[in-house]
C-alpha cells in the first residue's frame, strides 16, 4: 500500500489503476482513461 491519490502498477501482464480512498475518485479516473486510452493505441 503506498499512500498517493493513485497508484498505476505496471508489474504485470497489464496495469492495475488504484486509489485510497473516495476523494480520490477524481484522480483515480483521469489515470484510468488514461491507461485506457494508451491501450487503445
Amino acid at each position: 500500500w503506498v499512500d498517493e491519490q493513485v497508484k498505476i502498477d505496471d508489474n504485470g501482464t497489464g496495469k492495475l489503476v488504484t486509489s485510497r480512498k473516495p476523494d480520490d475518485l477524481k484522480a483515480f479516473c483521469d489515470a484510468f482513461l488514461h491507461v485506457f486510452a494508451e491501450g487503445a493505441g
